[in-house]
């Protein structure tokens, strides 16, 4: 049978011989190990609840399951060209130019938006792959979006990274040092960002791509400070279990 290191995710095949528990030698470390322990049995396998543990390095596998390629849905899409007068005047207003948008294929459709139960006057994303359209985003009134249901979820223009490319990737920080103190997250409410990211989330981001991670850098908010000094100052104190937060406010606001 195949087990996975939730360690290393390296998938080992192992056999072994009766139900319950199995003692063998660890696929991850025992051959790493000097001669004379490389035959020893530290590794237990659970034939039952198809789980395993190493007493000597501290690996915990599980049973890998093959996974069948995922299938998704290829969107329908044209060749269009064009932006309405009002989608153009929008880009201008946010510095980006026609020929810009030109290049990268958007243009104005009409799609029916879950929003509004309706039809309506949208512009359109084309999310390519190799070149071909895998999927759409489309940006309606009101700040209305949707993509194509069941189609393959990747990064904006992930063609342009193939040959020494360089994918820069600014996020807000989901284990930021003030969470010692704010475990209720008070400073981030209402939660208004899309996604949660650390350490781990980004370089699993960096493999699903098959992209090399260059560096993490985890950046001061040093204008954000009087912002926070004042959350803190006059709304905070109202609420009376976060007194320990403001007994260290000082060392909060540093940390922003």
């Amino acid at each position: 049978m195949k087990i996975i290191s939730l360690h290393t995710r390296t998938v080992y095949e192992i056999e072994p011989n009766r139900n319950g528990e199995n003692s063998m030698v660890c696929p991850e470390c025992s051959k790493n190990r000097k001669p004379a322990n490389q035959k020893k049995k530290p590794f237990n396998w659970n034939n039952e609840k198809m789980v395993g543990y190493c007493n000597h390095c501290g690996a915990t596998f599980m049973l890998h399951r093959e996974q069948k390629e995922k299938e998704f849905t290829v969107p329908q899409w044209e060749n269009r060209t064009g932006l309405t007068d009002k989608a153009v005047k929008w880009f201008t207003g946010r510095m980006i130019k026609q020929d810009v948008l030109n290049a990268m294929g958007i243009v104005s459709v009409k799609e029916w938006m879950p929003q509004f139960q309706k039809e309506v006057e949208c512009i359109a994303f084309p999310y390519k792959k190799d070149g071909a359209v895998v999927n759409v985003k489309y940006r309606g009134a009101q700040k209305s979006f949707k993509v194509v249901s069941g189609a393959e979820l990747i990064l904006w223009n992930i063609d342009v990274v193939k040959s020494n490319g360089k994918v820069i990737i600014a996020v807000p920080n989901n284990e930021p040092f003030y969470l010692t103190f704010d475990k209720y997250h008070f400073l981030n409410l209402p939660p208004h960002h899309m996604g949660w990211w650390n350490q781990n989330s980004l370089s699993s981001l960096a493999k699903l791509y098959n992209l090399k991670l260059d560096i993490i850098i985890k950046q001061p908010l040093e204008h954000f400070s009087s912002y926070t000094n004042s959350y803190i100052n006059e709304k905070l104190p109202r609420i009376g279990f976060l007194k320990p937060i403001l007994s260290r406010k000082d060392k909060l606001v540093k940390s922003l």
